[in-house]
Order: C-alpha cells, then sequence, then structure tokens
C-alpha cells in the first residue's frame, strides 16, 4: 500500500501514453486461462458478471446480455443493506456514497507481461473519486485487484472503512478452506461449508499477520475440497499488516467475500489530492481442485511475487538450535566445516553474536546495537567470512532490524523511537526489556536501512539475510504521528516497513533474505517480493512440519519454504525422530539443517551428506516444480503424500511419510498425479536405508498406470533389528524413460545434435594479448571441462553419439539488428536442440528485448526443442527480456546467475589453466577470472542437462 501526491502523479494509469479509452460498457479480463466479466455503464453501477474459466468471445456476448450483475465495488450509505467495501465520513458528517462510472481504461505493461484495467468512479455529489484496478498476468493465471481513493473536498475525509476487493460467490454447496495456528503450530488446514451469517478471519498483530490466521483463502465450489478435481477460486491478500477477511452470507444467493486492511482503530484521515492505495487481491480459479489453485499461486510467486523466484535456493546450516547464543568464533568455524564437509552451501550465523555496551547474551539485551560483540568474535565478521571461504560456502548473518530492547545503546540514545502510546509508560514484551521501533517515522526508517547498507557494504561478502521480528505492537500509540492520527499506526507502520524493503532490495538485489518473526509469522505476498523466502515455523519436528508444511503449500511454493533437519529428541516437541524422517520431510521444501553437526555420529553425518547430494538433483523440481497434494494428513487415514512433477513432465519427486503408527493398520495405496499418461518412468528411491531394495527399484511404468495406481509402498523399512522404529517415509525420483520392448531395461536413446549458441563462456578463440591461450568456453582449464563437453559426455551416457557444438555469437550482442540466418543459419541445419545462452555482453538492453525474441523465433524454425539460460553475470533488466522470451514461447527458462555467487565457481588470480598444446600456465588477468571454471562450467552442464 502506497501514498502518491496527486502533483506528481495522481493515478499511474491516468498518464501512461499507452492508455486507451475503453467503451464503457462490459469489460473482459483475461489471464491465459481464467477470465472475469465486468459491466460499466457510464454513469452506472460496475458489476461483475463472471469469474472462471475462459470462455469464447460466444459466450461472453451471451453471459454479458443474460447474467445478474453484483456490485463491483460496494459502498455505504444508498440503497444497498449488505456489508460494504467502502464507507466514508464527510467532512460535513455525510456518511454516504453513490459511485457511478465515469470511465474505463486499458494499458498494457508489457515489461511485467500483463494487462492493467481501471474502472474509475465519481460520487454523485461530492468530488470523491475511487479507481477500481484489475492486473491480469498473461504468464500466470492470477488478476490482482486494488482500488486508489482520492476526494476533492475542502477538508479530510474519514475513512473508516476501505477493502481492497469485494467477489461474489454463487451460494450452493460451497466451502471455504483457510489456515489458522498459533507459535510452533502454524498453517493448520481448516475446511467448513460456507453457512448462513457472517464469517470473519483477521489479524491485529501489527507486525506479523500469519500466525494466527492467514488472509489467503480458497472456496470450493463443488462441495467439500478436493486436490486434484473440482472448481476452486482462490484468494490472497498481498499485505503484512493487519488484515480482516469477511464472508456474508444473508437471505440472496450469494457469499459477499470482502478483503482488505483491517480497519479496526485504524479509520484514515484522507486529506485533499492524497491518494489512498489499498493492498491487492490476489484470485485465481482452477477447476483441478485446490492443487491446481495452490499450482496457480505457485507460478505466479516464483514469476512475481518472491525475490528472485527463478534462482535456486542454497542447501544451509543455521546456527540457532546448534548452539543458541553461545556463539564463539571457533564453534562457528567448527559448524562451518561441518556443513561443507557434508557438501552444504551456506552457513547462518543467527542471534547472539552482536552488543558493545549490552552484549547479547539472551533475548534481554542489544537489540538495534548492530556491532560484533568481540567479546565472542575477536576477529570480528570478516574472520568468518575468511573462514566461510576457505570451506567453499557462503555466509549468512541474523538481524531483527524492526526492534530494540531498553537494554541497548539504541532505546538509551533515541528512546522517542519507539512505538509508545501517549503519556503512557514503555510496555515491554519478549525478555522484559523488547520493544517495537515506530517505522512511521522517517528517521527510523532511514536507521533500519543504514544498518543493512553498512553491513553489506563492509562485508559485500555476506550472502543471506535473516531478518526475524519476534515481538507485536502491544502498545497502541506513536510518539511520531500528530495526535489526530494516531489511528494511522498500523497502516504508516507498514508503509514505512514497505519503505525499508523497497530501499534495501534496490541496493542489494542479489542478497538472499528469510522473513522470519517468531517462525510462520509473515508469510504473506506483501512482504515476499522482498524476500526470497520465509521461516515456516520454529517447530522443526518432522512430524509436525508434514502438517505446517501441508498447509503453507496452499499459498505458497517450496522453493520460499524453509525446511530444517534438527536433532532428535526434537527442541520443540521433545519427539525423537529417525534421522531418515527427519531429511525425508525437509526435502519437500528449501532444504537445510537446523543442529549441531559435532554431535552428529559418522553414520548421521554420512546419511545427510548423501541426502544432500541427492537434493542436489531434485532440487529443479521441488523448488521449481507443479506441486500435487495426493494423500492429506488432515484426513487422519496413517500417511501422507505429495509430488512434484517438472513442467516439461519429464521428472517428477515422489514423498511419502507415514504419519500415525499402530499395529495391524491399513494403510491406503496413493495414487500418484501430473504425470504424462503416455510416458515411462524409472523409479529410484532416494535416501535409501533399507537393506534390500524396494521391488520396484529401477523399474519404469506408464505415467497412466502411475497416475491410476500408484505403487504399493511399505509401511515399515528393512533394517536391523536394532535400527527399527515405528517411522517409515519414502522419496521416489521419476524419470522420463524409453522403455524396451521385451522387459523392464531401458532402451538408448537416439543421439542428439545439440547447438550452443553463446559468447565467450561457450567458446573463445586463442587471444595472446588477454593471456587466454585456449580455443574453449573461458575460462574452464581443459576443453572437456568447458560447459559444452561436459555436456556432450552427460548426454552422450544414455545418448551415444551425441554431438555438443559451440558457436560463438557474440558479435549479434552488440549488433542486435545483424541478419542472424546469416550468422548461425548454416551452423543450425539438422539440429534437434539448440541452446541459447547469452546476454552478458549485451549493451542496448532495450533492443535486447526485441531482438531475443526475435533470435528465439528463428530458432524455433530450426530445431524441435530450444533451452534458454539466464545470463552468469545478474542483470535483472536482461534477465526479465531473457524470461520474457521463455514464458511467451512455451520455453524452459534455466537460471544460472546464481552459479557466479558460489565461490567455488570461478578461477583465482595464480590457477593453472592449460593452452592449446596441453602445456599449463598461470591466470593473471582479470577478465579471464570473471568468468566460471571447471566447477562453475559443470554447474551450467548439470543445469541444461536436467532439463534436456
Amino acid at each position: 500500500m502506497t501514498i502518491i501526491n496527486k502533483r506528481n502523479l495522481f493515478f499511474l494509469i491516468s498518464v501512461w501514453l499507452l492508455s486507451t479509452l475503453l467503451p464503457a460498457q462490459n469489460v473482459t479480463i483475461s489471464t491465459p486461462h481464467t477470465q472475469l466479466l465486468l459491466s460499466a455503464p457510464n454513469g452506472g453501477t460496475p458489476e461483475q458478471l463472471y469469474y472462471g474459466s475462459r470462455t469464447s468471445d460466444a459466450d461472453i456476448r451471451s453471459i454479458c446480455e443474460t447474467a445478474r450483475g453484483r456490485n463491483a465495488y460496494p459502498v455505504y450509505g444508498m440503497g444497498y443493506p449488505c456489508e460494504t467495501a467502502l464507507s466514508v465520513r464527510h467532512a460535513d458528517g455525510n456518511l454516504t456514497l453513490q459511485m457511478a462510472v465515469i470511465g474505463v481504461k486499458e494499458t498494457r505493461l508489457t515489461e511485467e507481461n500483463a494487462t492493467l484495467t481501471v474502472i474509475e468512479l465519481k460520487d454523485k455529489v461530492y468530488p470523491f473519486f475511487v479507481n477500481i484496478c484489475y492486473k491480469a498476468w498473461q504468464d500466470a493465471d492470477v488478476i490482482e485487484t486494488w482500488t486508489e481513493i482520492r476526494h476533492e473536498e475542502k477538508k479530510p475525509v474519514q475513512l473508516q472503512q476501505f477493502a481492497s476487493a469485494y467477489l461474489p460467490v454463487r451460494r450452493g454447496n460451497v466451502w471455504l478452506a483457510h489456515l489458522s495456528g498459533a507459535w510452533a503450530n502454524e498453517g493448520q488446514l481448516c475446511q467448513e461449508a460456507l453457512q448462513p451469517g457472517m464469517k470473519v478471519i483477521k489479524n491485529t498483530d501489527g507486525v506479523r499477520n500469519s500466525q494466527s490466521a492467514h488472509a489467503e483463502v480458497m472456496f470450493s465450489l463443488d462441495g467439500k475440497p478436493q486436490e486434484n478435481t473440482g472448481r476452486v477460486i482462490g484468494a490472497a491478500l498481498c499485505y503484512s499488516g493487519n488484515y480482516k477477511l469477511r464472508i456474508d452470507t444473508q437471505e440472496d444467493d450469494w457469499h459477499h467475500f470482502l478483503a482488505g486492511i483491517n480497519e479496526e482503530n485504524s479509520w484514515y484521515n484522507l486529506k485533499k489530492e492524497e491518494v489512498f492505495r489499498t493492498p491487492a487481491l490476489a484470485l485465481t480459479y482452477s477447476d483441478e481442485g485446490m492443487s491446481g489453485c495452490s499450482r496457480k499461486f505457485h507460478q505466479w510467486a516464483r514469476l512475481h511475487k518472491l525475490a528472485n523466484g527463478n534462482t535456486p535456493r542454497k542447501i544451509l546450516l543455521n546456527s540457532w538450535e546448534g548452539v543458541y547464543f553461545d556463539i564463539n568464533e571457533q564453534g562457528m568455524d567448527q559448524m562451518m566445516g561441518d556443513i561443507a564437509a557434508m557438501g552444504g552451501e551456506l552457513f547462518v550465523m543467527d542471534d547472539g553474536w552482536f552488543g558493545d555496551k549490552y552484549p547479547r547474551k539472551n533475548d534481554s539485551y542489544a537489540l538495534g546495537d548492530w556491532t560484533v560483540d568481540k567479546t565472542k568474535l575477536p576477529g570480528g565478521l570478516q574472520s568468518l567470512l575468511d573462514n566461510a571461504r576457505k570451506h567453499g560456502i557462503r555466509f549468512g548473518i541474523w538481524l531483527e532490524p524492526e526492534m530494540a530492547n531498553t537494554k541497548s545503546e539504541l532505546y538509551e540514545k533515541h528512546p522517542e523511537w519507539i512505538i509508545k502510546a501517549p503519556e503512557r509508560e514503555v510496555v515491554c514484551a519478549r525478555g522484559g526489556t523488547q520493544v517495537v521501533l515506530d517505522l512511521s517515522n522517517p528517521q527510523v526508517q532511514d536507521f533500519i536501512v543504514q544498518t543493512a547498507d553498512e553491513l553489506m557494504n563492509s562485508y559485500p561478502d555476506i550472502d543471506y539475510i535473516k531478518w526475524d521480528a519476534n515481538m507485536s505492537i502491544i502498545t497502541q500509540g506513536s510518539q511520531y504521528l500528530t495526535k489526530d492520527n494516531q489511528s494511522h499506526l498500523n497502516i504508516e507502520y507498514h508503509r514505512g516497513f514497505e519503505n525499508v524493503c523497497q530501499r534495501i532490495r534496490t541496493s542489494h538485489p542479489q542478497l538472499t533474505m528469510q522473513a522470519c518473526a517468531s517462525g510462520g509469522g509473515r508469510v504473506n505476498y506483501g512482504i515476499l517480493p522482498y524476500f526470497d523466502e520465509f521461516w515456516t515455523s520454529d517447530n522443526t519436528d518432522a512430524l509436525q512440519r508434514i502438517y505446517i508444511q501441508w498447509g503453507t503449500s496452499y499459498f505458497f511454493p517450496a522453493i520460499g519454504m524453509g525446511a530444517h533437519i534438527s536433532a532428535s529428541p526434537n527442541h520443540q516437541t521433545s519427539r525423537s525422530v529417525p534421522l531418515k524422517f527427519r531429511i525425508d520431510v525437509a526435502m519437500s521444501g528449501r532444504l537445510g539443517m537446523e543442529i549441531q553437526p559435532k554431535d552428529m555420529t559418522e553414520e548421521e553425518k554420512a546419511l545427510c551428506r548423501n541426502a544432500i547430494t541427492e537434493y542436489k538433483t531434485i532440487r529443479p523440481i521441488v523448488q521449481f516444480g507443479d506441486i500435487y497434494r495426493l494423500l492429506s494428513p488432515y484426513d487422519k487415514q496413517g500417511a501422507a503424500s505429495l509430488m512434484y512433477v517438472s513442467p516439461e513432465k519429464d521428472k517428477a519427486v515422489f514423498y511419502w511419510w507415514k504419519t500415525e503408527h499402530f499395529c495391524n493398520q491399513h494403510l491406503p495405496r496413493v495414487k500418484m498425479a501430473g504425470l504424462a499418461p503416455n510416458k515411462y518412468y524409472k523409479v529410484h528411491e532416494l535416501n535409501r536405508i533399507d537393506t534390500e531394495p524396494l521391488k520396484f527399484e529401477g523399474k519404469s511404468f506408464s505415467g497412466a498406470y502411475l497416475n491410476d495406481n500408484g505403487l504399493e509402498i511399505p509401511s515399515t523399512h528393512r533394517v536391523e533389528p536394532s535400527k527399527q522404529n515405528e517411522y517409515a517415509s519414502r522419496v521416489l525420483y521419476l524419470e522420463e524413460v524409453t522403455p524396451s520392448s521385451s522387459d523392464n531395461r531401458i532402451a538408448q536413446c537416439p543421439p542428439l545434435r545439440v547447438l550452443c549458441l553463446g559468447n565467450s563462456i561457450t567458446r573463445h578463440e586463442y587471444k595472446a594479448d588477454i593471456e587466454w591461450f585456449s580455443e574453449w568456453g573461458m575460462a574452464a582449464s581443459k576443453e572437456e571441462n568447458d560447459y559444452c563437453h561436459q555436456l556432450e559426455k552427460m548426454l552422450s551416457q544414455n545418448r551415444p553419439g551425441t554431438v555438443v557444438t559451440p558457436l560463438n555469437i557474440a558479435y549479434w550482442e552488440r549488433n542486435l539488428n545483424c541478419s542472424i540466418d546469416s550468422l548461425i543459419g548454416a551452423h543450425a541445419t539438422d539440429k534437434d536442440v539448440i541452446v541459447v545462452r547469452l546476454g552478458e555482453n549485451v549493451q542496448d538492453k532495450e533492443a535486447f528485448k526485441s531482438g531475443i525474441l526475435q533470435l528465439v523465433e528463428y530458432c524455433k524454425r530450426k530445431a524441435n526443442k530450444i533451452v534458454i539460460t539466464g545470463c552468469f553475470w545478474k542483470d535483472d533488466e536482461k534477465e526479465r527480456a531473457i524470461i520474457n522470451a521463455a514464458h511467451m514461447h512455451g520455453l524452459t527458462y534455466i537460471p544460472i546467475d546464481w552459479i557466479d555467487r558460489l565461490y567455488d565457481s570461478r578461477p583465482k588470480v595464480g590457477d593453472t589453466l592449460y593452452d592449446i598444446h596441453g602445456k599449463p600456465y598461470t591466470v593473471t588477468k582479470d577478465f579471464i577470472i570473471a568468468h566460471p571454471d571447471d566447477e562453475g562450467m559443470k554447474k551450467i552442464a548439470e543445469a541444461i542437462y536436467r532439463v534436456l
């Protein structure tokens, strides 16, 4: 939610050159597979006519002629007796509104691959205006809707209720699905049939808004919710603050759904010419059940609502449950060494590292004093970063920037910066000393941004920040806001928070940030555009995590879901769960560890090392694939199961966990879903501990068979008697194969002819003046180690005779209007696959947007399959152009800039390379070390290979 000064810009859409005035009658808003139809007659009331699957033009005409419409944004006071979206008090005391359409505008948002439709309303008497805005994404089936409210009255108008949107849902056998919970028990699935009366879901925490309830819901229109069948509407309010969702069911034929900011004790005094923008409500629709709805939310999130949503997440170890506040240099180095040895990629030092005058011995001290405690860490942060580099991993750190302790230098210097009611004493929470900083105050915002900037500018190798928030607003009042605007606190706090996030993200776009708030207290689409992931819950107990992660998955993708392997007995539940089960649960999200490795046995470390290796194989499927929930733990059938399927449906990962333990229990056989019926899949168990393989290990089955029947999953493990326990879990990796006609062996596939279009990373000619004495991809040490040759070797394992041809077309990057055919035509003839791996040398980013589209169009005429990667050196504008080209042509986009962020993926000055004669020479030029080394080349090859 933002404020825009009218003198600078009234409505963004009102001055865009591409805007076109539409006939103010029927309005059609479309995504690839959904549609919203409205009526907007000039001088009349805007009405919603239809929301559901995309329909034909003929159906649209008939619907518009016959459908009973409902007011698209009902307002209070004039002929509308139901719950309203907007109510105000004019300066003269009048409480009524009567809004009429004065125009409709549509804009094509080319950069975002979306359309924006705005229905403009004006009150019939007062100079009071509302714009109803609809943003329809063209690469995801989501429509975002919000309102922009302004007036030209002489004195402020008090906004008393200001919902973002209204949606009528036709009555019938409609069920509501939503999430509830508490600390360490977040994301609990609730399902209920909608009944007459009022259903309200709301939050009043002030800081966190997803611990006890969530601002996301699903409506199942065909009775009790089903996972993979049935019509479902999904709605998610994109807001980080207090919200209220209302479902009003009275005597008519509709459930009236309204969503927006919780207006309780937050009435807003709107000044003349000020624009109040409500947070967006994201809507989607699916006829493939709740999992179908989830898949649409997940795709939209990865593309548009999750920071760096196309970048694979690293496997990390977090220090919290390993050492808590007992931070010291030697211990951190030991943990870094252990996670590196197990194959992890990142270490995060949690709470306890800071404080000078007030050392952070526990949670009562030092919040706000973001200076290193030199008693604990005499070498400072640089020493830790050096150790991380030594171990070949990245380093992250914990902050709680919105909070302070009264036992801190910050509080002593700026007591006026905390949230405190006028004329009242300070009210503290956690540790008896914690207070919340007043983010409505621009000075506080500047302080938080400065804290992050100083940290990152001083230590640019920091890769990750865990951003925590462990306190509610428990005293209502601001020392910064004026007395007549005290009710603005809960709104202004989150405006300030968004301002802070925007500024930090602008300065540090590649920094990975996790949203933590006493666990899963900040899982919402208001903040996730600025955060890469969220901490799902402080509860790391694997059994309870199945329920928590299951509920969370309804609206949020696995790539953002922090899921960690922790100790046994668990620190929250004291439950003892075997390591295999803990691993299998954590591997269904963004895998990490929350444990002290030195307390693990060598056998346990080996099991984790193997799991991390195997997770790297399935990471693209889990983090970028489509979810299919199969057997819900909430159905109490003794087990839970879900799976992820790659967009190409060539790979899948199936999870099965036993959730209840009884003698002679009968567990259901679980059907799979989402597999291509006409494809065959080879089955391989991951994280196997059994002394014998499963009967179907290495066998292949058709997608049709697996979708209809599934596989018989044993309810116990075949292990040594001393290791037998009540728990059982399985992770199965399914990979497309071509079956032979005789038995279940897999036949060899025909060879591929692959052309790799690239620049110096693909192939660089011999050039002595830059000390490049080779003729292969820079900066591989030998020809066989560049990504083209490594890719050829990988493909040849199952496709003998495959040939991968590298072609440097850096000339095209610098001359985007050149003839593509004359440049690559002779090389592209008779190719099965063309890999487009370009962009680093492009200077004209505007021309690149159309240039990359033209190149892909040309390649599609030459080869059956096109694969496109992002840039090795991250550039957001180029990346958006590449992603757009991929989505426009239905291609798989492969991000690779994350490889450049790993220490072991570039050569260093002093490394040894080999010239074309096989003689060694030493790297001395900075130009060469900007390119991937053998390991970086391998990661690029693996990323492409996984798609092919």
